[in-house]
């Protein structure tokens, strides 16, 4: 295996007290062209190689992030060590004026840390903590790692982002045309086969480039204020898109024809 060069370059380090228990980095995306990760499964207490294909510049701090269900949340941060010496991890009790020493990293690796000993199962991210900008893998903790239902869920591609989109999710039941495409909007509250659907479109990880959210729907008839019917449009390679206004109104929709019940 490849050493990594270690210089005293950028990045720079970041306190990672500033934002654990919700996301760390909600900018970071996940990006198998830049990360790999091995063994996934991983139990806690192991070590993972990380190999970085384009010889990313990163830095020894990462952040592991766990799947709740409709978002991520920061658990650990761990410390790099080549050759699998220095892996070291943090949890939430232990986080005071936690921080990165001000290493850069290139090559291709592999980095490694340790998985954390007292990690639940489940699914994870592991992402880098100081690059610029960060980025993660996928990865599936378990505690039997030889488990052939223990595999790293998929991920949802996301094909783009539209900004500046028109759109007013009032009654949530007449599709619209947005970036060449009629959605149909898919309202948590319309109807048992609707609510069945939002819960399915909603409970996948997704790639974002702001981070997971599962937003629920709120029924509006009045008419649009400042910034509701304007804002950003998400698109994933399955047919699923996200729509929220500058105003934070939010809707999510499907590229399926859908039929509604309700009139307003």
């Amino acid at each position: 295996d490849e050493t990594p060069v270690v210089t005293t370059s950028d990045p720079t380090p970041q306190t990672s007290g500033q934002q654990l228990g919700s996301d760390f980095d909600s900018a970071a995306l996940v990006r198998t062209d830049l990360m790999e990760l091995s063994p996934d499964p991983a139990a806690p207490g192991e070590l993972v190689s990380i190999r970085f294909p384009t010889e990313t510049l990163r830095g020894i701090g990462f952040t592991l992030d766990r799947w709740t269900g409709d978002g991520w949340t920061s658990t650990h941060f761990l410390t790099s060590g080549a050759g699998g010496d220095g892996q070291t991890w943090a949890g939430r009790e232990f986080i005071e004026g936690l921080g990165w020493d001000d290493l850069g990293i290139s090559g291709p690796g592999p980095d490694v840390v340790r998985i954390p000993t007292e990690a639940s199962a489940g699914a994870y991210r592991l992402c880098t903590g100081n690059a610029r900008p960060n980025f993660c893998a996928l990865i599936m903790i378990s505690v039997d790692s030889s488990s052939p239902t223990s595999a790293t869920p998929d991920l949802v591609a996301l094909v783009g982002v539209h900004q500046d989109v028109e759109f007013y999710p009032a009654c949530m039941n007449e599709p619209t045309t947005m970036a060449g495409t009629t959605w149909y909007p898919v309202a948590e509250w319309g109807n048992d086969e609707l609510a069945d659907l939002y819960a399915t479109i909603t409970s996948v990880v997704r790639e974002q480039p702001t981070g997971p959210a599962g937003f629920a729907g709120v029924p509006r008839v009045v008419a649009p204020g400042p910034g509701d019917d304007v804002g950003t449009l998400t698109v994933w390679a399955d047919g699923v898109a996200h729509f929220v206004s500058l105003s934070g109104l939010d809707a999510w929709l499907v590229d399926d024809e859908l039929s509604y019940n309700w009139v307003c």
